[in-house]
C-alpha cells in the first residue's frame, strides 16, 4: 500500500461518522511497519483540531473508497 493512498484518508466511526483524517503515519524505527496512525480531529477548516494517534491494527481500510 503506498502512503499516498493513505495520508488524507477520512476516518468514520463504525457507524458512519465522520471523526477525521490521517495527517501521518508512526513506523517502528527495526522493520519499517506502520504502528500507528496520526488523525486529525476536530476544529474548522484545518483551526483548532488535534491530533491523535491510533494504533494501525485499529483501522479497517476501505480499499473501494
Amino acid at each position: 500500500m503506498r502512503g499516498d493512498w493513505v495520508l488524507g484518508a477520512r476516518v468514520t466511526s463504525l457507524d458512519g461518522e465522520s471523526i477525521g483524517s490521517i495527517e501521518d503515519l508512526i513506523l517502528d524505527q527495526e522493520d519499517g511497519s506502520v504502528n500507528a496512525a496520526v488523525v486529525s480531529v476536530g476544529g474548522f477548516l484545518g483551526f483548532g483540531g488535534k491530533q491523535i494517534a491510533v494504533d494501525w491494527s485499529e483501522l479497517n481500510i476501505n480499499y473501494d473508497e
